[in-house]
């Protein structure tokens, strides 16, 4: 996947999401070099659109709720970094896990613990 994308909209976003990571699982370092590799196959506009759409998620998961979770998920704090981390991780968990916390925060309960933060 990448050279074969010809239009980036909200499926093939996901779609490239759920291949990283069933490509990579839980290690968002490895699926970022992933992503990266899909990314450089594809025509800049392209790209631009899937940073928008990135961008677009972690805006929409940018709630108070779902700061709370992080909280009680990572247990030692959660500074605006580490949110932004978080929310990161929580695109890369994939569609469904991620619409349904924008809907519920606490349906993350059991999902597993996110990548750890560069400040650690």
């Amino acid at each position: 996947m990448g050279r074969d994308i010809m239009d980036m909209n909200k499926d093939t976003f996901w779609k490239l999401i759920e291949g990283a990571k069933e490509q990579c699982g839980r290690d968002m370092a490895f699926m970022a070099r992933w992503l990266e590799g899909r990314l450089l196959g594809m025509q800049p506009e392209q790209v631009l659109k899937f940073y928008a759409a990135l961008s677009g998620y972690k805006e929409a998961a940018n709630k108070y709720g779902l700061w709370t979770a992080a909280v009680l998920i990572k247990e030692d704090g959660c500074s605006d970094d580490r949110f932004i981390d978080f929310r990161t991780w929580l695109i890369a968990q994939g569609k469904e896990i991620y619409m349904a916390a924008l809907e519920n925060p606490d349906s993350l309960a059991g999902v597993g613990d996110p990548v750890p933060s560069h400040d650690r």
